[in-house]
């Protein structure tokens, strides 16, 4: 149950970390996401994956893209280039304590010459509720040799 994907059930998942200081963010209601969808996009949202909450981001196509972490504190978040992105419906809250930043995207034939950046949601620890579940990916992680 939850990513949809047969796959998914292989990828090592960590649960956040949660710390007693009590989360900020926003409840997501169903008529409001329709009204506001469109002002919600690259922000970050919970989400519905079974069982469990997701973590992602909203898309321009207004869709939810599941973020994974590649670092052991769960802190650093991009996106999950291994699973689809979800209905934004499946939002349930809006993740305020995110401090976006960005990073030089691995070299490789789709960026030769490391031009190229992406994307990374710094997310401080106790942010989250503690049903989120992301993707751990440490091969995500960029080592300058």
């Amino acid at each position: 149950a939850g990513r949809g994907d047969a796959a998914a059930a292989d990828i090592p998942r960590r649960r956040s970390v949660a710390t007693p200081r009590p989360r900020r963010g926003r409840s997501v209601d169903a008529e409001s996401w329709r009204r506001h969808g469109r002002d919600a996009f690259g922000r970050q949202v919970e989400y519905e994956d079974g069982d469990e909450l997701g973590l992602g981001v909203v898309g321009a196509d207004g869709r939810v893209h599941p973020l994974c972490s590649f670092d052991e504190a769960a802190v650093d978040h991009v996106w999950d280039e291994e699973v689809d992105s979800v209905d934004a419906a499946r939002a349930v809250r809006v993740v305020d304590d995110v401090y976006p930043k960005t990073r030089q995207a691995q070299r490789g034939v789709d960026n030769p010459h490391g031009e190229h950046a992406e994307d990374v949601y710094e997310i401080a620890a106790g942010a989250l509720d503690p049903r989120v579940v992301v993707a751990f990916r440490p091969e995500r992680d960029i080592v300058w040799g």
